[in-house]
């Protein structure tokens, strides 16, 4: 066992370094996100779980905020 684990080090540090490289490219490409990148991300979000057969869905408090621009521009309903 002791030679099979020596054995896969190499390859755990080698995997171990592609992961780390692979999350710094992402913080530096996130570095350049602006909200209207982050309203479009959401919506995409929103289209894929709208395509599950979840009834119930959970959106973090921040979602909220992204709303607001929208719910400002609606039409005033109708007064009777």
């Amino acid at each position: 066992m002791i030679t099979a684990a020596e054995g896969d080090k190499p390859s755990a540090i080698l995997c171990a370094e592609g992961y780390a490289l692979a999350l710094g490219k992402v913080f530096e490409v996130a570095k350049t996100l602006d909200t209207n990148t982050l309203g479009l991300q959401y919506l995409e979000a929103l289209k894929q779980l709208g395509l599950g057969p979840a009834t119930k869905f959970i959106f973090p408090m921040e979602f909220m905020s992204f709303l607001k621009p929208f719910l400002g521009q609606q039409p005033a309903s109708p007064q009777k």
